[in-house]
């Protein structure tokens, strides 16, 4: 979903020229406002109609889950398996978190495609506040992953405040080397999730029944 809002809005994502014109940060070779622009305005506009509904028919699942649960409703909850299974049934409804972290990641680039500062700022708060509402309710079913999501998330905002705070830092190897530093650590996490999502594949209880 991330990769598709993030598509999306690659024609609506401009940046100024020092001459006063603009084009698309993606492609610099297209002027906005040129009719190969106009084009992907409509690819754009089709994709985000796509991502609403997409969102709206998730939205409509976690509503609708705790009811469905109810009435074993067998066929209904399995229309929504890929939005609920991941998670504690008491945070059923954290997939739509997950999503609105994708849409707070993908929007900033829209409104401050000239202003790198604002944009590491406001994807560092989205990815602050996805971080405490994962670490009010730790949703995941497995407690390593958890603990992978939880490290991974913590490190990348650490990254974009070095990022952001490197500008007033006057020796410029600290600043390099605390983003290799911070940077291996997510690498790192990340290669702990692979070998998680890799054990569960042999371990399917770890994730959960279908009873769950």
């Amino acid at each position: 979903f991330t990769t598709m809002a993030s598509l999306a809005l690659v024609p609506f994502m401009c940046f100024k020229h020092p001459i006063g014109k603009y084009s698309v940060l993606k492609y610099p070779d297209i002027f906005c406002g040129s009719p190969e622009h106009s084009l992907m305005h409509w690819a754009g506009a089709s994709l985000i109609l796509l991502a609403t509904a997409f969102v709206t028919f998730c939205a409509f699942g976690a509503v609708k889950a705790p009811a469905l649960a109810a009435r074993s409703s067998k066929y209904g909850l399995q229309m929504f398996t890929f939005l609920l299974h991941r998670f504690r049934p008491n945070s059923w409804w954290f997939g739509l978190v997950i999503l609105g972290k994708g849409c707070g990641v993908s929007l900033p680039p829209v409104f401050f495609a000239n202003q790198p500062g604002l944009l590491q700022l406001f994807i560092m708060l989205v990815l602050q506040l996805y971080l405490c509402i994962l670490l009010w309710c730790m949703p995941w079913k497995t407690p390593l992953l958890n603990l992978v999501d939880v490290t991974s998330t913590a490190l990348l905002v650490t990254l974009l405040a070095v990022f952001l705070s490197g500008a007033g830092l006057k020796d410029a190897q600290v600043t390099d080397g605390l983003q290799l530093f911070v940077s291996s650590c997510i690498v790192g996490s990340l290669l702990l999730a692979t070998l998680a999502a890799a054990m569960n594949f042999g371990y399917r209880s770890v994730t959960g029944s279908p009873l769950d």
